[in-house]
Order: structure tokens, then sequence, then C-alpha cells
């Protein structure tokens, strides 16, 4: 038997009341960290803060000015300028590393511009993660000459859990000083998803 009733009758779920669950209301910007979304969990309607649906916690950083990088000695990045940190999860002015403070799959990369190499030498990038060697990715320079200026990037997919760090790190065996270009070099990382894949 169908019957009718005033929507104040209706039982409230998870702090929401009927008449604000019909959706007649638009969010006119991008939501927030804080908002929050309701859904249905095998039927019981729950709050689910935006924080799980962003890709956040996440950065974008880069040098805020050029690096010297010495030879044969593995150099962390002091990527000091900030262009994206939402989540405050990045040390721009001491340790240079994410520390993402939310278990997660990352995606993580960085790049660079290296002024000095000569053919035949390299250039290597890695991420380390807990202040150990992690993830290695190698650029050589196969121009021909001297005092060439070449491109490296990296990339890599990181289990993390909330107390886990990452950092940047360039080796380069030129045979003296060579300069890293703050106007392209540069890290990143943000969250793909939960710890279950």
């Amino acid at each position: 038997t169908l019957r009718k009733t005033a929507a104040s009758r209706i039982k409230t779920y998870a702090g929401f009341s009927a008449s604000s669950i019909t959706g007649a209301t638009a969010l006119a910007e991008e939501p927030a960290l804080t908002d929050e979304m309701v859904i249905s969990d095998a039927g019981t309607l729950k709050r689910v803060d935006m924080t799980h649906v962003f890709n956040t916690p996440g950065f974008v950083a880069k040098l805020a000015s050029d690096q010297t990088i010495n030879h044969a000695t593995w150099k962390k990045l002091a990527l000091a300028s900030e262009l994206s940190d939402k989540s405050s999860t990045y040390d721009a002015s001491t340790n240079y590393r994410f520390s993402p403070a939310t278990a997660g799959l990352y995606h993580v990369g960085f790049g660079t511009g290296i002024e000095g190499i000569d053919d035949g030498e390299e250039v290597t990038l890695q991420i380390y993660k807990n202040g150990s060697a992690g993830y290695y990715g190698l650029s050589k320079n196969m121009a021909t000459g001297s005092n060439q200026t070449i491109n490296c990037t990296t990339d890599a997919t990181f289990l993390l859990d909330n107390n886990d760090y990452l950092e940047f790190y360039i080796y380069q065996n030129e045979g003296g000083q060579v300069g890293a270009q703050a106007n392209r070099t540069y890290a990143f990382a943000f969250r793909i998803t939960g710890t279950e894949v």
C-alpha cells in the first residue's frame, strides 16, 4: 500500500535530511578538500570526504635557481619553489622531500635540464624512498660536441605508507661540476588510489 507522507517525516541518514540530498542545489565551484558527498554503501547512506576522491595529497615543485651538481656524487635537488601543494605535504624549505601522510599508490616523477655534458657522458636521475636508493632513470647525451644541455626525465609508481617520504637525486660523470637549470628542473607526485589496488 502506497502512502503519502511529508518529507519532514522521512528518516535522516548520516546527518542529512531528505530535502538536502535531492541534488536540487548545484555546486558552482570546484569542491574543496573539506567537502563531502553522499553514497550508498550496500543500501546505507554514508558521507565521503572529497579527499578520498581527489588525487591528493600531491605537489609540484621546481628549483628556485640553478643548482650545481658535482662529479660522481649523488646530489639531492633543493626544489624550493612550490607550484602546487594544497595538502602541505612537500617540504620546500628544509629537507626538500614529499611526505604524503596518507597511504596509497602514488605516481611520482621529476626532470631536469643539465648544462655542460659532453659526448658519451651520462646523467642519472633517482627517486629515493625513506633515504635509500629507489627508482633509477638514465639519460645519455648522444649529441656530438661538448658543453651540451640535455633534458632528462624519469617517473615511477610507489605504494607509500603514511610515514614514507621521497626525495629527488641527480648523478653525473662529466668530470667536473655541471648545472641543473632552474627553469627545467622539477618534481611532482599525486595519489592515484588507496592502498587496495
